[in-house]
């Protein structure tokens, strides 16, 4: 007779139904949260890298330079041909400069970046960049010479912030600068060197300046987003849920009426159990075709295995969090105890993780980090979701040793599911 009433001994399918019906609402809810800060993040992520030099770009300029350099040699062996033709002229011998100056403004047309994009007629170009493109020492210049190339790199260059007379003027210095040297140094001078002495002479870092250039913002942007601003969402549905499950129908006497039914103790908590399993994993899933969606509207390509394997390892702290979590509501009779030490560790997990950003190398680099909060990474559970290496996913330089960390994540949950499932089975409640 005993055993026809406690028939359920593993899973209650009405219990699941309970549950999936009681947390909807704030299921739902959070789930369209985390759906909007990973779109606003991505958006965010885009237009920060729609103001960066990317590689294109720097290609563009490498190779639009070396067509100034080809225009300014020209210009230069022209002007030299009709200075020597007014040396070896004798009728000219007598001329003033400024009537030498004024022959050699009228003889040379010096050709220039303007000049190519406001002439109509460019057989002058074509003919001097073939010439250049079939003399070039093709080892040391990696460019191809030519007006088609050219109008690539101006098309190029016109995306970025950087205004085309910059880059005109910015040609102007490395030429002349070029082979020159410091009157009392005697080094080599370069627009990098004098750059950089200008700045340190204004009492600028240059090593700030080079390391906000070199920083991924990418890579700042899902630290930040997957150890602080993703996680506290659903860290809070994790500490509100679990509650919810054990502690507090205990609490409130509810628990009496389920266990009252053909439910075993056993059932109960491995009904629970599997909730608290699929539930995040089911948001985390909905989450990440989110971002996966935003990825391909706003960048037009995405890295999958890179935001698969985040929302994995997002899984692994938020099912390790879960199983202490759970751990708090199978320990505790009462639900503001079971709160207490559930929430209580996830708030400081989640603290020490928005205080270890701060100490993180990226942040300090930037200036604005203190490197000795660092330590709060080391006393949150968070700092095994190794972000950066798990970011190397999708790329020819993969760093395996977020693996170990991810296992830490689900031995922790699996032992705390364990210990908590046996706590419930075993302990006196006071139904």
């Amino acid at each position: 007779m005993s055993d026809n009433i406690k028939s359920r001994k593993f899973f209650s399918l009405p219990l699941m139904k309970q549950n999936i019906k009681s947390n909807m609402i704030v299921v739902i809810a959070i789930t369209l949260i985390m759906c909007m800060v990973a779109t606003v993040i991505n958006y965010a992520m885009s237009t920060l890298q729609k103001e960066t030099i990317s590689d294109q770009i720097k290609n563009a300029e490498k190779s639009f330079y070396a067509h100034m350099f080809v225009l300014t040699s020209y210009n230069e062996q022209s002007q030299k041909a009709i200075e020597n033709m007014i040396k070896s002229n004798p009728s000219m011998q007598n001329i003033s400069q400024e009537q030498k100056d004024t022959i050699i403004r009228d003889k040379v047309k010096k050709l220039s970046y303007m000049d190519f994009v406001n002439r109509n007629n460019r057989k002058v170009y074509d003919e001097l960049f073939d010439k250049a493109e079939k003399t070039r020492n093709k080892k040391n210049n990696k460019y191809k010479i030519s007006s088609d190339e050219l109008d690539k790199d101006i098309k190029i260059l016109k995306k970025s912030s950087v205004d085309m007379n910059v880059y005109v003027k910015n040609f102007d210095y490395l030429y002349n600068l070029k082979d020159k040297k410091g009157v009392f140094s005697g080094k080599d001078l370069s627009t990098r060197d004098m750059i950089n002495t200008n700045m340190k002479a204004l009492g600028v870092s240059t090593q700030f300046i080079k390391n906000m250039t070199d920083m991924d913002m990418g890579t700042m942007m899902n630290q930040m987003y997957y150890t602080v601003m993703g996680l506290l969402p659903i860290f809070l549905l994790i500490i509100i849920v679990s509650n919810n499950l054990i502690a507090d129908q205990v609490d409130k006497g509810s628990m009496a009426y389920i266990l009252s039914t053909p439910t075993k103790r056993s059932a109960v908590v491995t009904t629970h159990m599997i909730y608290m399993i699929v539930m995040p994993a089911l948001v985390i899933s909905i989450v990440c075709l989110v971002r996966v969606f935003t990825s391909y509207m706003f960048f037009d390509t995405v890295n999958l295995d890179r935001i698969i394997g985040l929302h994995i390892g997002m899984y692994a702290i938020v099912e390790a969090v879960s199983g202490i979590c759970f751990l708090g509501g199978c320990l505790f009779n009462s639900s503001k105890n079971a709160m207490a030490f559930g929430g209580g560790l996830t708030m400081w997990f989640f603290l020490c993780s928005l205080l270890g950003f701060f100490g993180s190398d990226d942040i300090v680099m930037l200036g604005i980090g203190v490197e000795k909060l660092s330590l709060f990474n080391k006393m949150t559970i968070v700092g095994f979701y190794d972000i950066k290496s798990i970011s190397t996913l999708g790329t020819s330089n993969i760093d395996y040793g977020f693996e170990w960390k991810l296992a830490i994540l689900f031995i922790i949950a699996i032992l705390t599911y364990l210990i908590a499932s046996i706590k419930f089975v075993k302990k006196d409640l006071p139904l």
